[in-house]
């Protein structure tokens, strides 16, 4: 049995891979006021928008209840906007607020170091497989 376990687990050096780049990220963004995942939602956001925010969900991989909660806290800073649709009020778009689109400018230079870092600690082909994700 102790052969079968001796090797490396993939799944287990991929959780500390994300865990350092998580904390890699948020210790950049930390100075900024947002979370890394604040961020990478305002970004996803203001790349598409209006955006559904069942594509919203997807695009971020979150279940639609995950991503309404995590919303919530977007709205309640004022950053984003939630509309009901003209045509179908049961369709719900989001949108950044003008405050929400200075706070992703702020917050951008601090991503900017972080992913020059990332990019430095990480081997150029995992990057490559990391940004077909």
């Amino acid at each position: 049995m102790k052969g079968e376990i001796d090797g490396i687990c993939l799944c287990d050096r991929a959780r500390r891979l994300s865990r350092n780049l998580s904390n890699l990220y948020e210790e950049e963004l930390q100075a900024s006021g947002i979370s890394t995942s604040q961020y990478t939602t305002l970004r996803n956001i203001a790349r598409k928008a209006p955006l559904l925010l069942s594509d919203l969900a997807q695009e971020v991989g979150l279940d639609q209840s995950t991503m309404t909660r995590s919303l919530a806290t977007l709205q309640n800073l004022q950053l984003i906007e939630i509309n009901r649709g003209s045509k179908d009020g049961r369709t719900k778009f989001v949108e950044l607020t003008s405050r929400g689109l200075k706070q992703l400018k702020k917050s951008h230079a601090a991503w900017r170091i972080a992913q020059a870092k990332a990019t430095k600690m990480l081997d150029p082909e995992l990057t490559k497989q990391l940004a077909k994700l």
